[in-house]
């Protein structure tokens, strides 16, 4: 990997947990997920009529998927598709 990556001039390797002990890189920059990050998500996505009921579910969903904003948001799309939202 590292070969290749010398002669591709560089390599940008994202992950979402610890890279294994041979693997271990450089971080350059770590985010992270917020239950206000999914809010402004939804803010976006939703009707401002409807952001206020999906705002209220937001830390629920936050918390059942462990802060995977995608599976966050899957949730409210099949949410939406069962109540109407």
């Amino acid at each position: 990997l590292r070969s290749a990556a010398r002669r591709a001039a560089g390599l940008l390797v994202t992950a979402h947990g610890p890279l294994p002990a041979p693997l271990r890189l450089p971080v350059l920059r770590e985010h992270a997920t917020t239950p206000a990050l999914l809010v402004e998500l939804i803010g976006e996505l939703t009707q401002p009529a409807d952001a206020e009921r999906w705002r209220a579910r937001a830390d629920a969903l936050y918390r059942e998927h462990q802060g995977n904003l995608r599976d966050c948001l899957m949730a409210c799309y099949d949410l939406a598709g069962r109540e109407g939202l």
